[in-house]
């Protein structure tokens, strides 16, 4: 283990160095410009400042983060290359999808917005999904595009559903429903498409 390069990042911190990394500890957030692209958290891979995703990609440090730079990238071979070039259109997938959801209403983008993190870091458990505390309420608000106020009353509003627990943290209630409500949504779009 002495050939492996490991990188600790501070809450904020960008990932600058080239090169596939895996995430020993703590949550990232991939984002292109100032826009929320995806999550990624202990045991993820992902790639950093390439010709493929540079300028466009960026990873994020939302506290306490350790890396292992698996290799630089400019060593890589045929095979790795197609790996970079899967990862790259899995990033640009998920920022279409991104931009799509910009034409939901506030409260769609919200509840959007919670399950994608309840599907790539929460953590589920009788029929519950807990988020881990990475975001503030107001990045949340950003990333949904509109006020704290209004998002406040949002998660008033999904907690007298019965879909958000009357906690501080962000806990996913009946989370069959929420996994019925968007997979079932994104299996009609799919067909539309067919």
């Amino acid at each position: 283990m002495n050939d492996v390069n490991v990188m600790k990042l501070a809450k904020g911190d960008v990932v600058k160095e080239t090169g596939a990394y895996v995430v020993l500890s703590g949550y990232l957030l991939c984002k292109a410009s100032q826009n929320l692209v995806h999550f990624v958290q202990a045991g993820d891979i992902f790639i950093a400042g390439d010709n493929f995703c540079s300028g466009v990609f960026y990873y994020e440090a939302k506290g306490d983060v350790r890396l292992a730079l698996i290799e630089n990238t400019t060593t890589w071979g045929s095979l790795e290359i197609q790996k970079r070039e899967f990862l790259t259109r899995q990033n640009m997938h998920l920022l279409i999808k991104r931009v799509d959801f910009f034409s939901l209403s506030v409260k769609r983008r919200l509840m959007a917005l919670l399950y994608q993190a309840g599907t790539e870091i929460g953590v589920v458990h009788d029929n519950l999904c807990e988020l881990p505390t990475i975001m503030t309420q107001q990045e949340v608000a950003e990333y949904v595009n509109c006020t704290r106020e209004y998002l406040s009353g949002l998660r008033r509003t999904l907690v007298n559903e019965g879909l958000l627990a009357k906690k501080n943290s962000w806990v996913l209630q009946n989370w069959s429903t929420w996994e019925e409500e968007f997979e079932g949504s994104l299996k009609e779009k799919q067909a539309e498409m067919q």
